[in-house]
């Protein structure tokens, strides 16, 4: 898996250079060497109007706008090469009504801080091995909200719902 890993073009953000240097050194790690960096929600926007991304990984706390923001903004611009780009959300916060939010802005996957290779890995296999049809339609353009059981049957195929709990398990995914 982590050939096809290698072929990826990776948008990934951060505010902070010390965490761009970090998730470089995790990519690079799972052996992904085309990485372009954004350090502001504007630079990030702009690398998505310029390249086509397989995946983006974005950082919650992004100024000015934030990673719900970004994302909101990319997936109503239909003019971009990355509309449907996957989205990895990176954040501090987890409460259900944070990932709730994310994924109703058009985020792809979840990850909770701290970021390891492991769990990137995990995310970007995920994205490879399970795309999402992308949807588009009034109030909402982004990944189908559904999770689908690979290779079920339809009337097998199960809807996750978000954890009752106010904070969901670590790293669970949208």
């Amino acid at each position: 898996m982590t050939n096809s890993l290698a072929k990826l073009r990776i948008l990934v953000t951060d505010n902070d250079p010390h965490m761009l240097s970090v998730m470089h050194s995790i990519l690079h790690g799972i052996g992904i060497r085309e990485i372009t960096s954004a350090r502001s929600s504007i630079d990030a926007l702009m690398e998505l109007k310029r390249r086509e991304f397989d995946a983006v990984l974005i950082t919650d706390d992004l100024a000015p706008h934030g990673g719900v923001g970004v994302t909101r903004k990319l997936r109503a611009t239909d003019y971009t090469p990355n509309q449907r780009t996957p989205v990895i959300l990176i954040a501090g916060k987890a409460s259900v009504d944070y990932i709730e939010k994310a994924r109703d802005a058009g985020v792809t996957e979840f990850i909770r801080k701290p970021v390891t290779g492991q769990i990137v890995q995990q995310r970007l296999q995920a994205i490879l091995q399970n795309p999402r049809d992308f949807i588009a339609e009034e109030g909402y353009a982004g990944p189908d909200r559904r999770r689908r059981v690979q290779d079920a049957p339809p009337e097998q195929e199960k809807r996750k719902r978000a954890p009752q709990a106010s904070q969901p398990a670590e790293n669970e995914a949208i």
